[in-house]
């Protein structure tokens, strides 16, 4: 909780509805005794921008909790780790932390940020709000460089959030307008020759800072590690805020991404990335398309509001709400998945159009109060989400290709179209949260109740599918605080997904449910800047649908996913010079039920994961300004597929970055600096994912970037 003092009088009911508030006036008490508490102080550090640490998040309780007041494992990447490590997307950014598999397709394929957490594909928030998914096109790459820091919530968030799988979420926080004046352009240059610019200004546009701004934008042209591949992005956010008073602000944020990638489906056979063809393997810098009938180009575009006013000592009023829309046109030829014959590859041509709009919305009214010993952080909800998509989807033969001697140019058309559907989904949810804090304690409880609908139309066979979910999804939580900085905590909660389909009888399926038991502690020292985390979980995931043994083709929702594990984070800033992070996952996942895997490891879940990153920069002396920074990455062996007959091997990655202060070598240069980072610095040739037994992708090799930048 909070730095603050407490009133005892509390006697105000709040209900927020829609896109409205609409509150009820306390009650008169004539004869009503008024008794004033001492004030209530709970310290908390503050946050520093230029730390690797940081003692704060809003995402698990959507209050502005400490850390280690949380009674879940909460990882946080901040904007000095952003910038230190030169991340280029959201898996890359939390490939450090633990419980996490970050990019865990290898990072070379760049439509999707895809993000394994406790073993479970994981949603992306932003600002507190979902980022829909289409299904073909998927979810889009947010540009890291618009963000302030990442947050990862791990373990069921359904009782603050509504749907999702049980592994836990990822929320990004973007820049946003500040008093503070922000001036920075940013000029890099790195090998497949890319070429990049970037610029982010702000700050307040009166002596009061009443009005403030800010203006985020990039600009990209690049190759890629596959011949005829692109990664040209173009990137602007503006926003601006309101603030007439410290207890009103009203700042709205937009964003324009547009990504044009080529062709990015570079799937491959196993015999020739995993192991050897009688040809040898298959190069990493292989392209399996056409170039002159390739195309991924795909548009985000989003804007909103995020609203707050406080009211006397007690209420505070918040509502945020974003309008999101996603136009993807996506041709590709590609490997069909048919064995290869000599040197021979099949080939298929494939379209994609599609487009997504969504809204979501979130109201909260939030009561900080004491009652008698007891201090209460109470906080009130109803969101809303709508996402309309569609899409036409079509796919054919195309002409083979020879592996080892590749000959482009071939005539491909387009297509017929084999899919057509649009589907509406509508979700609410009504929440409710209690903090409380009493001396050393602090309790933590939520409940939530969702309703989630949705409605397909298959636009070729005139069809529609109607799917009516509702769902009650709970957590309790407690923590102790000891003095020393130690807090041992545990918590017990729950979550749910709704799940497309049908059995064999025409029912809809049913939401997977999950639900976690965490035991952990968190040490926050009281004299140091640092954070540790540790935490054993166990994780079950029902109603997972397996196939159904009386009748071919169908399934039915008798399975069972459960995952334990052991994680194990710090975060320190030893020295001025010298900072470091380390993190180690252990998990065990087993298919407990099911009709086609009993017994058999989910795939892609590695068992063991351990991260070591430090960065150190020379304070005094002829180095004075210069850094360097170094990190490993290891990720243990895992199966690409659920029958268990194709498993990865272990690997070892090594990133690297130099940076260097001009101010030291001269004051006139103050705000000018130079940062080098390697990616894969050895440049590993390795298999990053096989989503099957017939399809596999080449993890990322070494990428380089030199960055020069200026702030002022």
């Amino acid at each position: 909780m909070r730095n603050r003092q407490f009133n005892s009088r509390v006697s105000v009911l709040a209900l927020i509805t829609g896109l409205n508030i609409i509150s009820f006036a306390p009650a008169t008490h004539a004869q009503e005794k008024v008794q004033t508490l001492d004030p209530i102080i709970v310290q908390t550090k503050g946050e520093n921008k230029d730390s690797y640490v940081a003692t704060t998040s809003s995402s698990a309780t959507k209050t502005a909790t400490a850390l280690v007041e949380t009674p879940q494992a909460v990882s946080v990447v901040t904007q000095k780790e952003l910038e230190a490590r030169q991340v280029q997307s959201v898996g890359e950014a939390i490939r450090y932390n633990s419980g996490v598999l970050g990019d865990y397709w290898g990072g070379a394929d760049l439509r999707y940020d895809k993000t394994l957490i406790r073993g479970f594909d994981a949603a992306q928030y932003l600002n507190g709000l979902k980022l829909s998914q289409g299904k073909f096109a998927g979810l889009g790459r947010p540009e890291p460089y618009g963000l302030q820091r990442v947050e990862v919530l791990k373990g069921p968030s359904s009782v603050l959030y509504g749907q999702n799988a049980p592994g836990g979420l990822v929320n990004l926080v973007s820049k946003k307008p500040t008093a503070e004046p922000i001036r920075e352009v940013n000029v890099s240059l790195g090998n497949f020759d890319r070429r990049q610019g970037s610029f982010d200004v702000g700050g307040a546009l009166d002596d009061n800072a009443e009005f403030q701004y800010r203006l985020v934008g990039l600009a990209r042209e690049s190759d890629t590690q596959t011949d005829y591949g692109k990664n040209d992005r173009h990137f602007i956010a503006p926003s601006w805020r309101w603030a007439p008073s410290d207890d009103t602000s009203l700042t709205f944020l937009g964003s324009y991404l547009r990504e044009d990638l080529g062709n990015q489906v570079n799937v491959l056979p196993p015999i020739g990335t995993l192991t050897s063809a009688s040809f040898g393997k298959i190069p990493t810098s292989f392209y399996p398309g056409e170039p002159s009938f390739d195309q991924f180009i795909r548009a985000s575009k989003s804007i909103g509001y995020e609203f707050e006013h406080s009211l006397k000592d007690v209420w505070t009023f918040r509502q945020n709400l974003r309008y999101d829309r996603q136009d993807a046109d996506y041709r590709y030829v590609s490997y069909s998945g048919a064995p290869v014959v000599g040197t021979t590859m099949a080939r298929k041509r494939t379209f994609i159009d599609q487009d997504l709009n969504s809204i979501g919305v979130d109201n909260q009214a939030e009561a900080e109060f004491s009652a008698g010993p007891i201090d209460h952080d109470v906080i009130v909800g109803l969101d809303y989400r709508y996402v309309d998509f569609s899409y036409q989807f079509g796919t054919a033969s195309a002409p083979s290709l020879d592996i080892a001697n590749p000959v482009y140019g071939s005539a491909i058309e387009m297509p017929r179209t084999t899919k057509s559907e649009r589907t509406e989904q509508h979700q609410t949810g009504f929440y409710l949260q209690d903090q409380m804090r009493m001396d050393n304690w602090a309790v933590t409880l939520s409940g939530r109740y969702d309703v989630a609908d949705s409605s397909t139309v298959n636009r070729l066979k005139n069809t529609t599918v109607d799917q009516n979910d509702k769902e009650f999804t709970w957590r309790s939580g407690l923590v102790y605080l000891a003095d020393n900085g130690l807090a041992p905590y545990v918590s017990y909660s729950t979550s749910f997904e709704p799940t497309a389909g049908s059995d064999f009888d025409g029912n809809a399926f049913e939401p997977t449910t999950g639900q976690q038991y965490e035991v952990g502690v968190k040490y926050q020292p009281n004299e140091a800047d640092s954070f540790v985390t540790v935490s054993a979980y166990n994780l079950t995931q029902q109603n997972v649908a397996t196939s159904d043994p009386d009748n071919v083709g169908f399934d039915v929702q008798t399975g069972e996913t459960e995952v334990r594990g052991v994680e194990l984070e710090g975060v320190a800033v030893l020295t001025d010079s010298l900072s470091l992070k380390a993190s180690y996952t252990y998990m065990n996942g087993e298919v407990t039920k099911s009709n086609d895997y009993k017994g058999n490891t989910p795939a892609q879940i590695p068992r063991q994961i351990a991260n070591l990153w430090s960065d150190y920069t020379f304070q005094d002396g002829p180095l004075a300004g210069f850094g360097l920074g170094a990190g490993v990455r290891y990720i243990d062996k895992r199966f690409g597929d659920m029958a268990n007959n194709m498993e990865l091997p272990a690997t070892t990655l090594v990133d690297a970055a130099l940076h260097y202060d001009f101010e030291k070598l001269d004051t006139d240069l103050e705000g000018l600096s130079l940062r080098v980072n390697a990616s894969n610095l050895f440049d590993k040739d390795y298999v990053g994912q096989c989503a099957s037994t017939k399809f596999c992708q080449y993890g990322a090799r070494r990428t380089v970037i030199a960055s020069l930048g200026y702030k002022w």
